[in-house]
């Protein structure tokens, strides 16, 4: 996952990327009113079956990850 920014001369430029084993499948990414990133992994499961909720906070870049059981969906 990356996030981007857009320039109006330079166009879509590369702030920062997300990688590690907590996005290793997302399947939903939504961003909260207070800028906080929502993300709903399966943790590599072939089976679509979800298991973990993921808040990155865009201020400091700290993750806390909420393990929603092995057979929560997205």
């Amino acid at each position: 996952m990356a996030k981007f920014r857009f320039d109006p001369v330079a166009g879509l430029r590369l702030q920062r990327e997300f990688l590690g084993d907590y996005c290793d499948v997302p399947y939903v990414i939504a961003i909260a009113p207070d800028d906080g990133i929502w993300i709903t992994n399966n943790g590599g499961s072939h089976l679509h079956i979800g298991n973990q909720l993921i808040r990155i906070d865009q201020n400091d870049g700290s993750l806390e990850t909420f393990d929603v059981g092995t057979h929560s969906g997205p």
